[in-house]
């Protein structure tokens, strides 16, 4: 697994939760990013 920048993390959050028709605040999901370390997701990359 990689690191996501901050903003990279942010951006796969908020598409992957887009695509299940969720859409979550900016801040609540760099919140999350940070919760899980910006770790990148196999082949998320």
């Amino acid at each position: 697994m990689g690191l996501f920048t901050e903003g990279e993390a942010t951006a796969y959050l908020s598409a992957t939760l887009a695509a299940h028709d969720r859409q979550d605040p900016a801040d609540q999901l760099a919140g999350l990013a940070d919760d899980l370390g910006y770790l990148a997701a196999c082949g998320a990359r």
